[in-house]
């Protein structure tokens, strides 16, 4: 049985090493198969460094190779 297709959780931090939260902006790709979603609420200046992870009705997928930018400010 194949699992049903789900969403993907989107995390941000401030740091690389750092506690990850889901991304403002990104709480809806949790249920969408969207391929695309807007972190928002970010401070000028400032680097971020994103996670992702795919979800299905068989759980959870390992995160992603950290990604990381920054806002222009």
């Amino acid at each position: 049985m194949v699992p049903a297709p789900g969403g993907k959780q989107v995390e941000q931090s401030t740091s690389a090493t750092g506690t990850f939260t889901t991304a403002a902006g990104c709480t809806s790709a949790s249920t969408s198969t969207a391929l695309t979603c807007t972190a928002t609420a970010l401070t000028a200046g400032t680097t971020y460094y994103f996670r992702v992870a795919t979800k299905n009705s068989s759980g959870t997928s390992a995160y992603s190779v950290i990604s990381s930018g920054m806002t222009p400010g």
